[in-house]
């Protein structure tokens, strides 16, 4: 599938989930890769404060999470405000073109559809065509558009004010829709043949696991190291769907056993110990 704003083909990358938990604290790790390659890898790290993007694209923070879900999607506009906060970061710069373009289209319809008519109209359609005078160059075009003495008595954020994007922050925009279309669709390919949880080493949660019914899954080939933390399911097979079903009741017997222990979930095709 490739990116609607990049054209970046990400058919053959896999999304795969960590979850850290402790106690009522919780991270989410989004991976975006090419089994067995880095090449344009893109992690999604969610706290319950913030979104963190790492990888092949750039390191971004966002000052509120953002967790890949059935609904989720990506809204340029509110995104970026988030990314701008009480931060430096610059997502892009003025693009004069675009914003000529707006104008453009308010002039020949937009005005008649918000509501402007007769004198008001011919009033708001003389202004911005005498903008667009004014849009190849960034700050004639902020002074006159935001500052001007004649400027009318309209809301800043209804003056189009269009900006290029980071190229990299678009891919990263792209991936994050590809995933929860995934999602959402259910086309999620799982390639990996064990779902691993480690845990508090001595634990004994290994032992518990192995000593309780796990109704559909009770056939499930599972392996424990009590000492090291972790047990090991293989999953080859399993679709998403199983899969989700498989960690829900794992952390309902977490949750039985002790909802304190740390615990986290990935995914591996190596058989030996973690």
């Amino acid at each position: 599938m490739k990116g609607k704003r990049t054209g970046i083909d990400f058919s053959k990358h896999v999304h795969t989930v960590d979850v850290y938990k402790h106690e009522d604290k919780e991270i989410q790790v989004d991976h975006f890769k090419i089994p067995d390659s880095m090449t344009n890898y893109i992690q999604f790290i969610n706290t319950d404060r913030v979104l963190t993007i790492t990888g092949d694209f750039g390191n971004w923070v966002f000052c509120r999470p953002f967790v890949p879900s059935i609904d989720g999607y990506v809204s340029d506009g509110y995104w970026l405000e988030k990314l701008r906060i009480l931060s430096s970061q610059v997502p892009g710069s003025y693009d004069g073109e675009a914003t000529a373009s707006e104008i453009q289209k308010l002039i020949d319809e937009g005005l008649q559809e918000y509501g402007y008519k007769g004198d008001e109209l011919k009033k708001m359609k003389e202004w911005y065509t005498d903008l667009l005078t004014y849009t190849d160059d960034e700050y004639e075009y902020v002074y006159h558009a935001y500052r001007g003495y004649d400027r009318p008595n309209i809301e800043t954020e209804s003056i189009p004010f269009c900006k290029k994007l980071n190229p990299w922050l678009n891919i990263i925009f792209d991936a994050f829709d590809e995933i929860c279309r995934r999602i959402k669709e259910g086309d999620e390919n799982q390639i990996y043949d064990w779902l691993i949880m480690k845990v508090t080493p001595n634990s004994g949660f290994g032992d518990h696991i192995s000593l309780t019914k796990m109704g559909l899954h009770s056939a499930l080939p599972c392996v424990w190291n009590t000492e090291k933390g972790w047990i090991r399911w293989n999953i080859k097979g399993y679709d998403n769907r199983k899969i989700e079903l498989l960690k829900k009741q794992i952390l309902s017997l977490h949750a039985e056993y002790n909802p304190k222990l740390i615990y986290s979930f990935s995914f591996s095709n190596k058989e030996h110990e973690q």
